[in-house]
């Protein structure tokens, strides 16, 4: 299928589709830095142009997450024309379409899934979507090129003052790293207040022998820059999990951190 590359179409070879299986729903607050993490799992540079959307498909806990890289926010996803079909037939079912280059699963007229068709037979094709996304599918509908294209008219007709492709601009801002950062900092000035204390209740000897020890400790930068980031990835790990931060030791140059959380089993 061959979709005109200058009105603003994106075709299937330029979506990037992951998926996620997670414990539960992530709060929306979290919902932008776990979409960071993911690209970054997967090595997507994420840049002004990166547009992201996604599904949270709740009977699999399964996050369905398409990425683009467009120079602008209006565009359509091949996939969404196939949403044009509905405006003549008015029913809630789970519906395959397939077509030369790609298939997706419709379930109560919204789009649940796609994936690009590299030849795959029909009833693979259902057998895949069946065991996969836990779903029966009603009916299949075999879309030719023809039947697409005046699907894709239907569709802008309808669409002419609005592009409603529902994919957000993704910023890059590392909120984990920040809070990482600000947490290394606080512990470490902590740290420090405790260490001043101790050695100020030491005679002169005592604190310039300790010093001494200790001077490169203190000066070794290298250290400090591969400790950094450590700290900051356990943070990270801390908030995409919804932790809680019960205890923190430092003894003996060694740190130990206590975690909670409400269930137990996610531990």
């Amino acid at each position: 299928m061959c979709l005109n590359s200058n009105d603003n179409f994106v075709q299937i070879s330029d979506i990037k589709v992951i998926t996620k299986t997670t414990t539960e729903e992530i709060h929306k607050r979290y919902i932008n830095d776990f979409l960071i993490t993911l690209l970054e799992e997967n090595d997507i540079l994420i840049s002004s142009n990166t547009f992201v959307r996604y599904n949270f498909l709740k009977n699999i806990n399964l996050y369905e997450v398409y990425v683009v890289q467009h120079d602008t926010p209006d565009f359509t996803i091949a996939p969404d024309i196939l949403s044009a079909f509905y405006d003549k037939n008015k029913i809630n079912t789970t519906d395959l379409f397939v077509l030369e280059d790609f298939f997706a699963v419709f379930q109560d007229k919204q789009l649940l899934c796609f994936r690009k068709r590299n030849n795959d037979d029909i009833e693979d094709i259902k057998i895949y979507v069946t065991q996969a996304y836990k779903t029966n599918i009603n009916t299949t509908y075999s879309i030719t090129n023809i039947s697409f294209e005046q699907l894709k008219e239907t569709f802008q007709n309808k669409n002419k003052t609005k592009q409603l492709n529902n994919f957000k601009k993704l910023y890059s801002t590392n909120y984990f790293a920040i809070f990482g950062l600000y947490s290394f900092v606080g512990i470490t000035i902590f740290m420090v207040f405790l260490y001043v204390s101790f050695i100020k209740s030491l005679d002169d000897t005592k604190y310039q022998e300790l010093l001494k020890q200790n001077q490169p400790t203190y000066t070794n930068q290298v250290q400090r820059k591969k400790i950094i980031p450590k700290i900051i990835d356990i943070f990270k790990y801390i908030k995409l999990e919804n932790l809680s931060i019960e205890q923190i030791n430092y003894t003996n140059n060694k740190a130990k951190l206590i975690v909670l959380h409400k269930d137990k089993e996610k531990l």
